[in-house]
């Protein structure tokens, strides 16, 4: 009886020893999903009676756990609105790191929708470089 008890200790033991060792190459496979979150800094905004224009910096976050470089976003879709300047870059982010652009965009609609711009939905195309040096391309969007 010890004898079997000792055996099924060891093959216990056996067992979580060999999915531990295994578990870096397993967990390699999987990718860095939905690492950039974004919002906006409005710097001003102006109307001129037909066209009310808004100028911000972006704001991104890497939410994944692990670096990312070259990252830069592209205006990608928007409805009603007029893209002035529409790319901005945010070079390289840390896990959990939140930076602000250098750069800022510009955006512009009819004035009657004024009232209605902070639900207006925009579309961003996000590329980085993911530590692997695999390019990266995702759709990010926030009102």
């Amino acid at each position: 009886m010890k004898k079997t008890v000792l055996i099924n200790l060891i093959c216990v033991f056996c067992l979580i020893l060999s999915s531990s060792f295994f578990f870096p190459f397993f967990a390699q496979g999987q990718e860095n999903q939905n690492v950039v979150k974004l919002s906006y800094l409005p710097l001003e905004n102006s109307s001129n009676g037909e066209t009310f224009t808004m100028k911000a910096k972006l704001k991104a976050e890497n939410t994944g756990s692990e670096p990312i470089y070259d990252v830069k976003a592209t205006v990608a879709s928007v409805n009603n609105i007029t893209i002035n300047v529409g790319e901005v870059s945010l070079g390289d982010i840390n896990p959990r790191e939140i930076v602000v652009s250098s750069e800022s965009f510009e955006i512009s609609f009819a004035d009657s929708f004024s009232q209605e711009a902070p639900e207006k939905e925009i579309v961003w195309r996000v590329e980085y470089v993911d530590i692997n040096g695999g390019r990266i391309c995702q759709q990010v969007s926030f009102q």
